[in-house]
């Protein structure tokens, strides 16, 4: 069992940067970021710290270094892809390798649809991958965080290390369930925006599973979102689009993207997408359960039942998520339950692309409830959500992108490469590329001093009781 201890210092137990590392002692955050903050819009000069007389139109597309530089110009610069395997910036700036058109009544993926069946089977087959189990015993909990379906969330420190870490414990579920999180999350270690994997532990006793994830300063969305400038939601969108588009190019779809799924540092500017608990691997021609998402940010598809989803349902999440910060309206989509959903997206987004929609996938509506459901509603123009509050949130290029992304076709939604292309984030853009760099660093120097600690861990406990256990 996790032996509960009292933190002895606030700072210390809460710090992320507070790590036995070798950079442990640089400054708490490695990236430039400005110096103050204000409620009201962030200027350019703000975003990347540059003096004012150097901020120029041209200069987001001009200065910074030679990968912001490339990558805002849609080049192919790697991105320390050797080590990390982070997604480069031709897969986020440029075409996908792995393209598919859409045939009628047939849905498939239109962006890395076959990205699984180029790599090996131990990639994407959860169903056999052996996890290596550590004891409890390495860890303290200290502070409870929460609480969801499937899992208890504590703040912790690693023993060995003093290291702040997240303990998500697991209430029990299926080993098939667990074995899918843990590879999920293997796939996405090095990845800046996401949550990284650091260890897997089975209760002696209980076998309870609990997974150790790197420690993240967060603060509740529901204080944070209303006071976030209109770069400062460039910025973390941004970054949660890096995160999706990342994971979807390793096949795997993420499907309960939420603001509750998003932690942020907002001291440091830095987004982490969390919970991959419901993620899934991405194989054409499959069928997969609609009772996936929170309701609020279910796709039509999964709402109306249609099973052969892909990827894109995590960008219509995406966009109800972008709606709600940028209109200041929490959930966008408000509905009672799933059959209300469905009204509540057809008022917005019109009727008649929803009819269309179940004739093109032959989508069973036992009793015509469906049709009755989505009724006969006109598309409502984003502009009547306008108003004192949120005005300098909506301009112009967001309502755009928002429109591009909540599209009953799921097939027509921007892909992540392409709404990370969208002019909405040229402000951010070079910004958020230099950041993505220097954590992409910082990272692999934690990843290595970790397996060195481990290494001799393993060893020592290896030499007195026989090692770890796989299962």
């Amino acid at each position: 069992m996790f032996r509960p201890v009292r933190a002895k210092s606030t700072t210390k137990a809460t710090n992320v940067t507070r790590i036995a590392t070798p950079h442990s002692r640089q400054k708490r955050s490695m990236v430039t970021k400005p110096k103050k903050r204000t409620q009201t819009t962030s200027t350019n000069s703000q975003i990347l710290n540059k003096s004012p007389q150097h901020v120029t139109t041209s200069s987001f597309s001009t200065q910074g270094s030679s990968s912001a530089k490339k990558a805002a110009q849609l080049g192919k610069e790697e991105m320390d892809a050797e080590f990390l395997n982070v997604v480069s910036p031709e897969l986020i700036f440029g075409s996908h390798p792995f393209m598919a058109p859409s045939t009628t009544g047939v849905s498939v993926a239109r962006y890395y649809t076959n990205v699984n069946a180029t790599k090996p089977r131990e990639h994407w087959d959860y169903d056999h991958h052996r996890i290596v189990y550590h004891t409890p015993d390495r860890y303290d909990a200290y502070r409870k965080l929460g609480r969801g379906k499937y899992s208890e969330v504590f703040a912790g420190m690693k023993q060995s290390t003093e290291e702040p870490v997240i303990i998500k414990i697991l209430k029990p579920v299926k080993k098939k369930k667990i074995r899918r999180e843990v590879l999920s999350l293997k796939h996405l270690v090095g990845m800046p925006y996401c949550s990284q994997l650091i260890d897997v532990l089975k209760d002696p006793v209980n076998r309870t599973t609990t997974l150790i994830t790197r420690f993240n300063e967060a603060e509740d969305f529901k204080t944070l979102f209303p006071r976030l400038t209109a770069n400062d939601v460039r910025t973390y969108t941004y970054q949660l689009l890096w995160a999706l588009d990342y994971a979807h190019s390793q096949g795997i779809m993420h499907r309960d993207i939420k603001p509750q799924n998003v932690v942020i540092d907002h001291e440091n500017q830095i987004l982490r997408l969390v919970d991959w608990g419901l993620a899934e691997f991405y194989h054409p021609n499959t069928e997969y359960n609609c009772r996936v998402a929170s309701r609020y940010f279910k796709g039509p598809e999964l709402l109306l039942n249609m099973k052969d989803y892909d990827y894109s349902t995590d960008l219509w999440s995406f966009g109800a998520t972008l709606a709600g910060m940028i209109y200041v309206v929490h959930p966008f989509f408000n509905g009672t339950d799933n059959l209300d959903m469905i009204t509540k997206q057809a008022r917005i987004v019109g009727s008649d692309s929803f009819h269309k929609y179940m004739d093109k996938y032959k989508i069973a509506d036992h009793d015509g409830e469906f049709k009755r459901l989505i009724g006969n509603h006109p598309k409502k123009p984003l502009d009547l959500f306008i108003n004192n509050v949120n005005k300098h949130h909506a301009t112009y290029d967001v309502i755009d992108l928002i429109l591009k992304l909540l599209v009953v076709y799921h097939n027509e939604h921007l892909s992540g490469t392409e709404a990370m292309a969208h002019p909405y984030f040229d402000p951010v853009r070079d910004f958020v590329v230099q950041q993505h760099d220097q954590l992409a660093a910082q990272l692999k120097e934690e990843i290595i001093y970790r397996a060195e600690v481990d290494k001799q861990i393993a060893e020592h406990q290896s030499s007195e009781d026989g090692g770890d256990v796989v299962y």
